[in-house]
């Protein structure tokens, strides 16, 4: 088996993780669209797992009051 063969071989996973990894980008782009139109605080987001998962991490201080609202918005 040769590295060539190894690549030719991945490629049809390769191409379906780039696409989960491209609908999980499109969806960050429209869920940072609806946040700055109705001003919402600012989340650290991660795309994980090759792009099968979108993860939220709301970075407002954890002793804020509102921290929990500001994350369910």
């Amino acid at each position: 088996m040769t590295i060539q063969h190894d690549v030719a071989q991945n490629l049809p996973r390769n191409a379906e993780q780039i696409r989960w990894q491209r609908q999980a980008a499109a969806l960050l782009g429209k869920l940072l669209e609806l946040a700055a139109k109705n001003s919402l605080p600012p989340i650290n987001w991660t795309v994980v797992n090759a792009g099968t998962t979108l993860h939220g991490e709301c970075i407002a201080y954890p002793s804020h009051p509102l921290r929990r609202e500001y994350f369910t918005a």
